[in-house]
C-alpha cells in the first residue's frame, strides 16, 4: 500500500502542467533517455515556526529535473531552455492562482515559489540534465 504523502500531491499537481504531458514521470528516479522528467525531495529546515496550539509552518524543498536531448544544434539547446521559462512561468501562475497541491487534511499550502529557475546541471555528448528547485510553505494543525 503506498500511503499518500507530500511527495505524491506535488507529483499529482504537477501533472496538471500540460508542459510535461509528454514526458516520464518519476520520484527520485531520473530516466537516461530524453523526455523523462523526476520530482526529488531535497534537506533544509523543514519547521520555520511554531505556534502554541502546535501549528507549525512548514517548507518542502523539491527539484524538478528533466532529462533533454542535448548537443553541437543551438535551437535544441535552446528550446531546452525555453520549456524551463515556461514551466517556470506556470508555477507562478499557479501561485498567484493559490492553486496548490492537495496536502490532505490539516495541511493548508501557503505558497510554492522558485528557488532557482531552471538551468543544466550535467550533460553528456547526447543528453543533460537540467533541474530548478523550488519550495512550498504550508501551515500544519497542531495537534495539542
Amino acid at each position: 500500500m503506498i500511503r499518500a504523502n507530500i511527495s505524491q500531491s506535488i507529483m499529482d499537481w504537477l501533472q496538471g502542467c500540460p508542459l510535461i504531458e509528454d514526458y516520464a514521470f518519476q520520484c527520485d528516479r531520473l530516466e537516461m533517455d530524453p523526455l523523462s522528467l523526476s520530482l526529488e525531495m531535497t534537506p533544509g529546515e523543514p519547521i520555520t515556526k511554531r505556534y502554541l496550539n502546535g501549528t507549525t509552518v512548514r517548507t518542502t524543498q523539491f527539484v524538478v529535473a528533466t532529462r533533454e536531448a542535448y548537443g553541437e544544434d543551438v535551437l535544441t539547446n535552446l528550446d531546452n531552455s525555453g520549456f524551463w521559462d515556461e514551466f517556470t512561468d506556470w508555477v507562478e501562475e499557479q501561485n498567484h492562482a493559490r492553486n496548490y497541491p492537495d496536502l490532505g487534511d490539516g495541511k493548508t499550502p501557503l505558497s510554492v515559489h522558485i528557488s532557482t529557475g531552471g538551468y543544466l546541471y550535467e550533460a553528456d555528448f547526447q543528453t543533460a540534465r537540467y533541474q530548478a528547485q523550488f519550495t512550498m510553505t504550508y501551515e500544519q494543525e497542531g495537534t495539542r
